[in-house]
């Protein structure tokens, strides 16, 4: 009957199996079934086998008692479904030393499994939990962001960039920060990662670049990055940063953008830093120090390059890619 009920539960409401109303019940049965298969072996014979009643029902208590009371609970479930195999051969009134080796073995062997599957069943559902909210978390910030990275974020920059007052400008450039670190950056448990780090490091230079010279600055940074080691990842943020002031100085450019991610081609991270602003003749204007030492010349330090494509009125693009491992030069 409670078999029935649970499968009509599993199809209606599925959510009232993974309640101590419903876990209690299954324990105290699975106990009883246990105990009931002791009573099943005759005096005559009563170590013939394992008792049959309680073998796969007792199992889904365990389970759910590590879903719903976590991993320590259900192991503790399962051994206590271990405690009833032992007194299932009690009620029969064999001493414990007269039971075989080989009837030991089974009863620690099924006491093994089940405390087992509570614990893992436990862990499982802790983890796929934890994996739920993050993904949740995830497809809210992407649904905010498709509608406010068009609209609030561009009037906050707007606002920054053409208000005269300094208050109101500094306020609407931090409010900005805010709301795209919200949007687009990392949780704090991520700083662990190198990766992760690494786009930190990258924010933090597109910040400082909007606190001195109030542009709007765009940085993306995929999730995949190759691992970088710390001097090839200061050399890359050193010149990410360069191309910044850059536009920052000469470009008169309104939006940049920085976009990083792993170079599927050539193996490690590539990157480009793109402007609005009035653009050079790459063939008239020859690089300055700026460009020719603190960007192509800090990542070829690193077995890295940097390319640049700019026209006058068409803003400017630098490409920076660094290499994973040490590149043969």
């Amino acid at each position: 009957l409670l078999s029935v009920v649970g499968v009509h539960l599993a199809r209606t409401q599925p959510n009232r199996l993974l309640t101590p109303q419903w876990c209690v019940p299954e324990l105290v049965i699975g106990a009883l079934l246990v105990f009931v298969g002791g009573w099943a072996f005759s005096a005559e014979q009563p170590l013939s086998g394992s008792p049959t009643f309680g073998g796969v029902f007792p199992l889904a208590g365990v389970i759910t008692a590590g879903v719903i009371w976590g991993a320590r609970w259900g192991a503790i479930a399962g051994l206590g479904f271990g405690a009833c195999r032992i007194g299932a051969l009690a009620v029969n009134a064999i001493p414990l030393g007269d039971i075989p080796s080989g009837q030991w073995a089974a009863i620690v062997g099924v006491t093994v499994n089940y405390a087992f599957a509570g614990l893992l069943a436990g862990l499982l559902f802790r983890y796929l939990r934890r994996a739920e909210h993050e993904v949740s978390d995830a497809r809210v910030r992407e649904a905010v962001s498709l509608r406010l990275h068009d609209g609030v974020l561009q009037v906050l920059a707007l606002v920054a960039k053409r208000s005269s007052d300094e208050e109101l400008a500094k306020a609407a450039r931090e409010q900005e920060r805010e709301l795209r670190d919200y949007l687009f950056g990392s949780t704090s448990d991520d700083l662990h990662d190198p990766a992760t780090s690494f786009a930190q490091q990258l924010r933090r230079r597109g910040d400082a670049f909007a606190d001195t010279f109030g542009i709007a600055v765009d940085v993306v940074v995929a999730p995949d990055l190759a691992s970088l080691d710390p001097k090839k990842s200061e050399a890359f943020v050193g010149a990410v940063g360069e191309a910044l002031t850059n536009a920052g100085k000469h470009a008169a450019a309104s939006v940049v953008t920085v976009y990083v991610e792993p170079d599927d081609i050539r193996g490690g991270v590539v990157g480009w830093v793109r402007d609005d602003g009035k653009g050079f003749d790459t063939e008239l204007v020859k690089p300055g120090v700026g460009l020719s030492r603190s960007i192509v010349g800090r990542m070829s330090d690193v077995g890295g390059n940097a390319t640049f494509r700019s026209s006058p009125g068409s803003g400017c693009e630098v490409e920076i890619w660094c290499p994973e491992v040490d590149s043969v030069r």
